[in-house]
């Protein structure tokens, strides 16, 4: 058993929670299309395994149990929420459970850019976010006070950054694509 994977200690539940949350979070929100929701039962499950402390023997074992504790939160909302139609529930509900793994790939891709995003110096991800929102270097340099070139300079240095961190994600996405022909 991984020491490290014992979440009946405060320090690796915190580490487990920060580095797990945001992938929970998309792929929730992909189910249940409402981020309070989403929210609502991502914290319900941290809570729910902050009480009980269980111990993980890997962190494929991990994500696994969270990834099928949120799926099941999720379809127990669903099936719980007061619509009339319960022909449209059981559809909506076969639709998920088709479309789970392609949820959870989703999810832990998204996380994985989110998470080396991240670690973008704060002035350079400032930048890029402004060029991802369609703005021309000569408007992001004129709010952020900055040179042209060094707008540039941030844009170049990030997606050189970006391309080498998450040049593995390129291999990851075609195996997957691969293995569904």
């Amino acid at each position: 058993m991984n020491k490290d994977l014992d979440l009946g200690k405060r320090k690796n539940y915190q580490n487990v929670y920060a580095e797990m949350y945001t992938g929970l979070k998309y792929f929730a929100l992909n189910l249940l299309k409402s981020e309070d929701i989403a929210e609502d039962i991502i914290q319900d499950v941290w809570l729910k395994i902050w009480h009980k402390k269980p111990s993980f023997e890997n962190k494929h074992k991990l994500k696994a149990y969270l990834y099928q504790s949120v799926r099941n939160a999720a379809l127990n909302h669903i099936r719980q929420s007061n619509t009339k139609n319960k022909v449209f529930d059981q559809i909506q509900i076969e639709g998920i459970e088709l479309d789970i793994s392609e949820k959870i790939i989703e999810s832990e891709i998204y996380s994985i850019i989110n998470q080396t995003f991240n670690q973008l110096p704060p002035s350079a991800k400032r930048v890029y976010l402004e060029k991802l929102n369609g703005k021309k270097h000569k408007e992001i340099a004129e709010e952020l006070n900055i040179s042209i070139n060094t707008v540039k300079k941030h844009i170049n240095n990030s997606n050189h950054f970006l391309r080498e961190n998450l040049k593995h994600l390129l291999d990851f996405a075609i195996f997957i694509l691969l293995t569904r022909i």
